[in-house]
């Protein structure tokens, strides 16, 4: 049973998740170690697992298609017991948010786990208002840390952008991926109203966005040549290659594409990371 809630609840992500809002804090101040930081970890963490679960809910008849080797789709877990875990994570997350005590952090919290249900009960049908939530909520996670630590919102802007914009383009190169599955679901996403390639260069115009906003942290902001250096040659030419890639192309691996962007925000971290201690 611990296995099959593991699986559904997305690990990797939430590790992911917890290193965001744990840098947004870093970001806002180098001794960033905090109860109120953790207790934030813990509420967004919280937040998104029941998030997940309730997306697989919503999509077990599409995943039967496009991933059937998924925990409700293979009935490794009921559907009944997958709602009875939604509601307890859920509870879990406003139960934590009520020993917050920044005002906003705790408004960061609550509207994120709206924004969960919203998603996968009406936004996620929509065009375009899935792949912008999924961008808020991401993005919502560096904010949360740096608002834990500081009460303020300053240097947690800057890898907020990025997120934002690294997974608008990722999320609408997963729905070419999801495309038969989403065609049965009767979902109106970019693939399926306009066409594959005309979403391809959809996906690049985010994309490419991410680049035009990687000097401005050592520009304006003071971070070192290090992090200038790094955000080029680890993650500019590599987006670059994409953006000429699904523009110009096709036929591309997008799932592979989609899967390498998130090793491609890691770096984005790290630069951001060496950047500031380097000041």
């Amino acid at each position: 049973m611990t296995l099959k809630i593991l699986k559904i609840i997305r690990p990797v992500n939430l590790i992911f998740i917890a290193v965001c809002v744990c840098f947004g804090g870093f970001l806002g101040n180098k001794n960033f170690v905090s109860l109120q930081l953790f207790l934030s970890t813990i509420a967004l963490v919280l937040t998104a697992s029941a998030g997940y679960v309730l997306n697989d809910v919503y999509d077990v008849k599409i995943d039967e298609i496009n991933k059937p080797k998924r925990v409700l789709p293979s009935a490794l877990l009921s559907i009944g017991k997958a709602k009875i875990l939604i509601l307890l994570l859920f509870f879990s997350a406003l139960a934590t948010t009520f020993f917050i005590q920044n005002l906003t952090a705790k408004i960061i919290i609550l509207s994120s786990i709206v924004l969960c249900f919203l998603y996968s009960a009406i936004l996620k049908e929509t065009l375009f208002w899935g792949n912008l939530s999924i961008g808020i909520l991401t993005a919502l996670s560096f904010t949360l840390g740096e608002v834990s630590v500081t009460g303020k919102i300053n240097f947690s802007l800057l890898p907020s952008a990025f997120a934002f914009f690294f997974n608008i383009s990722r999320e609408i190169l997963k729905d070419i991926v999801d495309i038969e599955g989403d065609k049965i679901g009767k979902r109106n996403t970019f693939p399926i109203r306009f066409s594959v390639l005309t979403s391809q260069k959809i996906a690049v115009s985010f994309l490419f966005a991410v680049v035009l906003l990687s000097p401005l942290p050592y520009l304006f902001f003071g971070f070192s040549k290090f992090y200038l250096l790094t955000i080029f040659f680890a993650v500019d030419l590599i987006i670059l290659k994409w953006c000429f890639d699904l523009w110009f192309k096709n036929k591309n691996n997008i799932q592979a594409i989609q899967k390498r962007m998130k090793i491609s925000m890691l770096f984005v971290l790290i630069a951001l990371f060496f950047g500031k201690i380097q000041w």
